[in-house]
């Protein structure tokens, strides 16, 4: 699935966080999102994860479940449960499966909080 980025607009929030043992490592792992924003009702969410498989791979289950909906800590969540349930991580040099598995959810957790604060 291609996804283009547009351009950046008043009400559209951009999120990119990699994790790494130091910098200029390897990313361990990472997330890019992008959605429209409104007070905390995001939209047109796309949460796309690196370096947890072979190529990077969109949370789909996750952006369907936050789309249109007021964010809390209950629908962050349920997002993150979806994210963990959706994707699977695989071990690379960096670290192994689980650990990877795990940094998805942190990386989304903190991602989503980003996005409204």
């Amino acid at each position: 699935m291609v996804q283009q980025v547009s351009a950046a607009s008043p009400k559209k929030i951009f999120y990119f966080h990699e994790l790494a043992r130091r910098h200029g490592d390897y990313a361990v792992s990472g997330l890019a999102a992008v959605a429209q924003t409104q007070g905390d009702v995001l939209t047109n969410c796309a949460f796309t994860f690196f370096s947890v498989g072979a190529t990077p791979v969109m949370a789909i289950k996750a952006q369907d479940l936050v789309d249109g909906q007021k964010l809390n800590n209950e629908l962050i969540a349920q997002a993150v449960a979806a994210a963990r349930n959706e994707i699977e991580a695989i071990a690379d040099i960096t670290s192994g499966a689980e650990a990877k598995q795990h940094l998805i959810g942190v990386l989304l957790e903190c991602g989503l909080k980003h996005m409204i604060a």
